[in-house]
């Protein structure tokens, strides 16, 4: 049986972690990403609201955040003017990650042609990139699998492997860098492409080199992420 001092030191600790939460609300209030999401619960239906506060929670931030990592540590080749052109699929909102990619690359990154099949997600990211003055140039796209033309990457991302299939190198020249993030949520509709591991996300995503295959335990589920060039690639 606990006693009431020691009642009252848990009350304490809880009285902490409000504090913590009130004072992390509070800068979280003077940010865009705060500004973006009032914009959505006025403008848009209930359900991209809540898209939305899951596309910046904690678990998608530390998924971000290990991806940028595992980036910093290696050597991405460079277009004819030394710089990174980037192709991000399955976007969502876009942001944190690119945020995130400025971060890490800033002027050294060329051009990002963002694709998304959703047309609201292409209105919350335009809000978002006009509000906060990205200093960077981000090309909207619709469905990836749609978009035939050749083109020269250096750096293609997907964050959202589980939701389509595997990329083609028929659209792309050289050998660009592919940076993929799956999960084994299959209880979820949406996810019509899981795996259950790390290995299988290369061998089903024709990987190799691998430059980085990791997994990151999350509350309850996995997160899978695989680095490196598709075999079929070429220098061309």
């Amino acid at each position: 049986m606990t006693t009431k001092h020691e009642n009252y030191k848990m009350h304490i600790r809880d009285v902490n972690k409000l504090k913590q939460y009130t004072k992390a609300k509070f800068y979280y209030q003077q940010t865009y990403y705060f500004m973006v999401e009032k914009w959505i619960e006025k403008e848009l239906k209930k359900e991209y609201s809540e898209s939305f506060k899951q596309s910046i929670s904690q678990n998608q931030l530390i998924c971000k955040e290990w991806l940028i990592e595992e980036l910093s540590n290696l050597t991405i080749p460079k277009n004819s003017e030394g710089k990174i052109d980037i192709e991000i699929i399955g976007g969502w909102f876009g942001f944190p990650l690119l945020d995130l990619l400025y971060d890490l690359y800033g002027a050294g990154i060329g051009k990002i042609d963002f694709y998304d099949k959703d047309p609201f997600c292409h209105k919350v990211v335009w809000q978002y990139l006009n509000w906060c003055h990205f200093p960077l140039k981000v090309n909207n796209y619709g469905d990836y699998f749609e978009r035939e033309e050749k083109r020269r990457r250096q750096l293609i991302i997907n964050t959202s492997q589980e939701h389509m299939d595997y990329i083609s190198m028929d659209w792309l020249k050289g050998s660009p860098v592919f940076v993929l993030q799956s999960n084994d949520m299959t209880h979820l509709e949406e996810h019509t492409n899981c795996v259950s591991s790390e290995e299988e996300l290369v061998q089903k995503a024709n990987i190799n080199p691998v430059m980085y295959a990791g997994t990151k335990n999350l509350d309850n589920y996995n997160r899978f992420m695989v680095i490196g060039e598709n075999a079929s690639g070429s220098n061309r």
